[in-house]
């Protein structure tokens, strides 16, 4: 970045230049989004969904009164009954094409794996969000309440390929087989059908509260992290097979032990 590009980007946070009224950009941008957002006749659309999942007063789109006691309930019936089978279940003969051991790790990484799928630790934010894995050619999921990893499917050339391009650093998509990934993936619904759009914040403040717990308990383990979330979406969805609506990638976290 240039000494001009950094003496504009540093002006726009003490004003906002409007431009004539005369002049059109025919392009869209970042630029022209912050630039004529005073005048702009269509809502922006981030701002549209803030003023939407407001709260009013007197709205039938209301947070229940026993809304707490609700979303324990939902809580306790999803940790108790997502994957609820005992390998016994399990042709012994498929068991490595269906589960991985927190065991077969690292130690670190088993800890890891122990603090966030623990319901009552930091495993209470798989309620709103799903956590996915890719290592060794896998894609896994780590599940509330297990100790195992249910393996999603696996990875060939072709989806090695997906993966890379939904990563825009160059570097990182180069290197993809370096480390191990963790998928942060919102599930919207769980949330908003308890307290309809508002849910969709609390999803992304369980995002938020995920990656920075996360992040400390990998540097207390001496494991590189580095956090990314800016990809592309629609490649990362359709890697990890899903929709993007119901259920969609909002963070990236790779650890290199």
């Amino acid at each position: 970045m240039d000494k001009d590009q950094l003496k504009g980007d540093t002006l726009k946070f003490e004003e906002t230049l409007l431009p004539s009224f005369n002049s059109i950009d025919l392009k869209r941008t970042i630029e022209t989004d912050y630039n004529y957002r005073f005048g702009s006749k269509e809502a922006n659309i981030a701002e549209l969904y803030h003023e939407n999942s407001k709260l009013v007063r007197g709205s039938t789109v209301k947070i229940p009164d026993d809304l707490h006691q609700r979303r324990e309930q939902a809580r306790t019936w999803y940790f108790d009954t997502s994957y609820d089978f005992q390998e016994k279940d399990l042709n012994p003969k498929q068991l490595s094409t269906a589960i991985v051991r927190h065991r077969d790790h690292s130690d670190a990484m088993q800890r890891l794996f122990a603090q966030f799928s623990d319901t009552d630790q930091d495993g209470s934010l798989l309620y709103g969000l799903d956590i996915f894995l890719y290592s060794d050619d896998k894609i896994t999921r780590l599940l509330p309440g297990r100790d195992f990893l249910w393996i999603e499917r696996f990875v060939d050339d072709d989806l090695k390929q997906l993966f890379a391009k939904a990563i825009i650093d160059p570097d990182q998509a180069q290197n993809i087989d370096k480390g191990t990934w963790f998928f942060v993936v919102g599930a919207f619904w769980r949330h908003m059908m308890l307290v309809g759009p508002r849910g969709y914040r609390n999803t992304l403040y369980d995002v938020g509260a995920f990656v920075e717990r996360f992040s400390r308990a990998a540097v207390r383990e001496d494991i590189q992290c580095q956090v990314e979330t800016h990809f592309y979406e629609h490649h990362m969805d359709d890697f990890l097979l899903l929709d993007g609506t119901e259920r969609s990638t909002l963070a990236l976290i790779r650890l290199e032990e």
